[in-house]
């Protein structure tokens, strides 16, 4: 199942568009919609607020506050720094896999708190990822 198949679930009103990824990866992504202002993050990514993978786990720009709970709390990490270099902004974090529906949750939690960086809306950082991720569900 992919984005394409289920669109409605992520696009909402006109600040948000899915499509793919440009070659070679081709991934479903979040973008924001066209003429929706984006925070400077946004501006490398022509506007992405990030894309999931074959394996769920997903790449987002996040803003700082919300990129280190992220990374604290065991949820990802930041991209490693050849990609700063290439212009990547600080802030793009490799969110794991989702194993189950709470880490789904937190995912989506993820996801939401990178669309309102992006689309520079006035809702701010999320107020708490959750708890930390544990090794494995369940444990």
């Amino acid at each position: 199942m992919t984005a394409r198949d289920h669109a409605e679930l992520i696009v909402t009103g006109d600040s948000l568009a899915a499509k793919l990824t440009p070659p070679p990866a081709f991934d479903d992504a979040a973008f924001a919609a066209p003429k929706v202002p984006i925070h400077a993050d946004g501006r490398v990514s022509g506007g992405e607020i990030g894309h999931i993978h074959a394996d769920g786990s997903l790449h987002l720009v996040l803003a700082p506050a919300d990129a280190a709970q992220a990374v604290e709390h065991g949820w990802g990490q930041l991209h490693p720094a050849e990609g700063r270099a290439a212009g990547l902004p600080p802030t793009y974090v490799l969110v794991y896999s989702p194993r189950d529906p709470t880490e789904v949750a937190v995912a989506e939690r993820l996801l939401d708190a990178a669309a309102t960086h992006m689309t520079a809306t006035p809702l701010g950082s999320i107020t708490s990822i959750g708890e930390p991720r544990n090794a494995a569900p369940g444990s």
